[in-house]
């Protein structure tokens, strides 16, 4: 730090040293008398050096911006979740509420929706993933324990396996029984595997026991969430509520 006239923050002693080595009117950039040929002339100023300590707290400020910033979800990424989980409401109560799966069963409405929304639930997480990747936030704070944000990593990989795998495998199943697929009757999609292929049916049967999985990480995914809430009072639940800005 360089000292300027007037400045308390010096000791006495380093003020009149200080004051001693100026010349009269060196602070307002003027020459000062018997200073020669130019005496009396206006000269450039010398730049002055603010406190270390100023700089340091703006980038400071600046840095702990930028992390937090880091650390929220946008409107994107929380209307993607939401817009996820809403699907897969929608999914289970289809799921839950349609025919058996048999291999002489004939689709109906509520098994074609079921289809339907399985295809827009793949085509919706692929594009959560590929924004995810574009705009990283952390699954949990920074200081959380390892063991924690393991887990969060663990569980996040198997809801992207889950929901990728699960309507290939739906896809699949309907194709082996000849069933015209279709995204709502707009768009038809073609037959992944010939119809009566062995390998189908057992598609069809990994597709049931994977949805069961993925309705028990649903379940672990809403402790967590609580568990984060109440137990390590952090703001991981709160950064993904839709009005929350932290």
């Amino acid at each position: 730090m360089v000292w300027l006239p007037g400045s308390r923050r010096l000791t006495s002693g380093l003020y009149r040293t200080a004051a001693s080595s100026v010349r009269p009117g060196a602070a307002l950039g003027v020459s000062g008398a018997g200073s020669g040929p130019h005496e009396g002339v206006l000269v450039k100023p010398s730049p002055i050096v603010v406190s270390n300590a100023s700089a340091s707290v703006t980038l400071g400020k600046a840095v702990a911006s930028s992390t937090a910033n880091q650390s929220v979800y946008g409107p994107v990424a929380k209307s993607l979740h939401w817009l996820i989980f809403l699907l897969l409401v929608g999914q289970f109560i289809i799921a839950f509420s349609m025919p058996a799966i048999r291999r002489d069963v004939v689709p109906e409405t509520l098994i074609n929706l079921h289809m339907s929304f399985g295809m827009l639930l793949m085509l919706v997480v692929i594009f959560r993933l590929l924004w995810r990747l574009s705009y990283f936030v952390p699954l949990v704070t920074d200081n959380g324990p390892p063991w924690l944000q393991s887990v969060a990593r663990l569980t996040h990989r198997l809801f992207y396996f889950l929901l990728l795998v699960l309507p290939m495998l739906g896809w699949a199943a309907a194709s082996v029984r000849d069933w015209q697929i279709s995204l709502f009757g707009m768009l038809t999609l073609p037959h992944l595997l010939p119809p009566k292929t062995r390998i189908g049916f057992i598609a069809g049967d990994v597709h049931t026991v994977l949805s069961w999985v993925l309705l028990a990480l649903i379940a672990l995914h809403v402790v967590a969430a609580l568990y984060h809430y109440f137990v390590v009072r952090d703001r991981v639940l709160q950064r993904m509520l839709p009005r929350s800005g932290e």
